[in-house]
């Protein structure tokens, strides 16, 4: 469903027409979204790669993501991937190791709300261009945007939005029914996206069967 479907559905079910009630009815899409596809188990509806280019002798970069998963620099074709430390070994390594070269390793500096600084050892001799695999910014749905996880489980921003005005509205039992319809959803989706891992990848083998049985090749 798109953010407007979203919206009609949940407004419909409340009995909302007007502007006001309709723009209310979206901040909670959008919270609740926000807060959806940054919890624990959904890290793939906001994963994103970008890059960053070094300058030489400046030990910065930054990079526009919410969160960093790995940086990685692309030599001659293969990909050298970068050690992640932190700042305080950083710190000591450059104070006692000043030198320069193409980086090895990195350390979160400063972590924005929609940017990542980090510092890099040794400091870059020249211009390189690095690449960061993580986690994007949720973006704010209006219009035809669409939830970036999967449209079965779409509903649950509908019953996340009604819990939140039935809460306004000082309805608990309301409120609290919409939202444990809400949170079984959820657990429905990040089932969803995590149960692949349970999945045979080979004809009468299964992950768990290769886990336990040293045997198994």
């Amino acid at each position: 469903m798109t953010f407007t479907e979203i919206q009609t559905r949940a407004a419909e079910r409340l009995n909302i027409t007007s502007s006001e009630g309709l723009a209310r009815i979206g901040r909670y899409i959008n919270d609740r979204y926000a807060r959806l596809t940054s919890s624990i188990g959904l890290p793939t509806s906001r994963r994103t790669s970008t890059t960053a280019a070094t300058v030489a002798g400046n030990p910065r970069v930054t990079f526009t993501i919410e969160k960093i998963e790995r940086i990685y620099a692309t030599t001659t074709g293969q990909r050298r991937v970068l050690q992640e430390i932190s700042y305080d070994e950083w710190r000591n390594a450059n104070v006692y190791q000043n030198g320069s070269g193409a980086p090895e390793r990195y350390a979160i500096e400063l972590q924005g709300a929609s940017t990542v600084t980090v510092v890099l050892d040794p400091v870059p001799s020249g211009i390189e261009t690095l690449s960061v695999d993580g986690l994007a910014n949720a973006s704010t749905l209006s219009g035809s945007d669409v939830p970036a996880f999967s449209k079965d489980f779409h509903d649950a921003l509908v019953f996340g939005a009604m819990a939140d005005e039935y809460d306004k509205l000082e309805k608990p039992s309301l409120s609290q029914r919409y939202e444990t319809l809400y949170n079984e959803r959820v657990a429905d989706l990040r089932y969803f996206l995590a149960k692949s891992s349970y999945l045979q990848r080979k004809q009468g083998e299964s992950n768990r069967t290769k886990r336990w049985n040293p045997h198994v090749s």
